[in-house]
């Protein structure tokens, strides 16, 4: 039988949440965190996660917790990280419904992409003016002609652009079954990009530069794990 923690941590561990949200005060220009403050237009990069997961315990299912994780890359490097996770508290029957404080940081992360996002787009088209091309997440996007992933170049005019929970994949516009068992066992690689960084602004680009757009894309839901 699995001993469950004891409750001093786990409540210090919601404590320490609680604390650094709290700790965190939007004003007109920017933001102030435990002590310090900064502006909106020192701000490089967000990274965003929301997640529904199940929680098991000896293989059967015992409920779903959420969670959430935001994290502030300032243009110094700082970064500032605040989340609530529910999991834990519901295996071992502890659960505090965070359903509130999650809700607060997802608008949180709204604001702040909306006060952010002229100073975050600025510096992917700064790249483009200088290099000829983009970067995010591993990838070089060269505006409506190609992606370079591992030296490797996929045309956009050969390919199209598919959207994932959190990804989105350029794939050959004829994808056959015989790709999709060569993607499976890692022999044939496809650009394949994590859009938690700067969502909104790696939409826009897709949509200035390639063309492509789809009906919701910076709607945020949770990502659904078992």
């Amino acid at each position: 039988m699995r001993t469950p923690p004891k409750t001093g941590g786990v409540s210090m561990l919601f404590e320490t949440e609680k604390a650094n949200y709290n700790s965190f005060q939007l004003t007109q220009d920017g933001f102030n965190y435990k002590g310090s403050s900064y502006k909106f237009n020192c701000v490089a990069h967000l990274f965003f996660s929301w997640k529904l997961t199940t929680q098991r315990l000896n293989f059967a299912k015992v409920g779903e917790a959420e969670s959430a994780y935001l994290q502030i890359i300032m243009s110094d490097g700082k970064t500032i990280k605040l989340s609530f996770n529910e999991a834990g508290w519901i295996i071992y029957g502890w659960n505090s419904n965070k359903k509130n404080d999650i809700k607060n940081l997802v608008e949180l992360h709204a604001v702040l992409s909306a006060k952010t996002f002229s100073a975050r787009l600025v510096q992917y088209q700064e790249q483009i003016t200088k290099d000829g091309y983009f970067s995010y997440d591993g990838c070089l996007f060269y505006p409506s002609e190609k992606i370079v992933f591992r030296n490797k170049e996929f045309l956009v005019a050969s390919g199209t652009f598919l959207k994932g929970t959190n990804y989105i994949e350029m794939r050959p516009k004829k994808y056959t079954i015989v790709n999709r068992i060569l993607r499976e066992v890692y022999l044939m690689k496809v650009p394949r990009v994590n859009t938690q960084t700067d969502s909104d602004v790696i939409f826009y680009l897709l949509k200035r530069y390639f063309g492509v757009q789809w009906s919701d894309p910076i709607i945020i839901w949770p990502e659904a794990r078992a």
